[in-house]
C-alpha cells in the first residue's frame, strides 16, 4: 500500500511540473513578464530574419560544428539549456499565488509599524 501512495506522490509531482512548464509558456505568451517577453519577440524576428536569408542547411551544418568544436576543445565543459534558464525565470500560477501571499502579509506589517 505504501508503494502505490509513493508512485502516486510522485506522478503528481510530475504532473505539477509539466503543469508548471506550460504554464510558464502561457505568461511569456500574455506578457506577464514583460522583460522575457521583449526577448522572445527580439529572438523570433531574428530568427525569422535569419531564415529569411540563410538556408536551413547551412544554420544546421554550423550548429554541429560548432558543438563538435566545443567538445574537442573542452572535453570537461557542461552544456546547459538555455530554454531551462529561460523558464525558471518565469513564475508559474502556484509561484505568483506564493508571492502574493508573501507580499499581502508584508504590506500588513509594514502598514501598522505606524499605529
Amino acid at each position: 500500500m505504501k508503494t502505490v501512495f509513493t508512485s502516486a506522490e510522485q506522478i503528481q509531482k510530475g504532473l505539477d511540473s509539466a503543469a508548471g512548464i506550460g504554464e510558464k509558456f502561457s505568461h511569456i505568451g500574455q506578457w506577464k513578464v514583460q522583460f522575457i517577453s521583449w526577448i522572445c519577440t527580439f529572438i523570433l524576428i531574428a530568427a525569422a530574419g535569419l531564415l529569411y536569408y540563410v538556408s536551413v542547411r547551412y544554420l544546421v551544418i554550423v550548429w554541429g560544428l560548432n558543438k563538435f568544436r566545443k567538445y574537442y576543445l573542452r572535453p570537461t565543459l557542461v552544456d546547459n539549456n538555455e530554454l531551462v534558464d529561460l523558464l525558471s525565470r518565469v513564475p508559474s500560477f502556484t509561484e505568483i499565488d506564493r508571492y502574493r501571499q508573501i507580499r499581502g502579509r508584508m504590506s500588513k506589517r509594514t502598514s501598522c509599524r505606524g499605529c
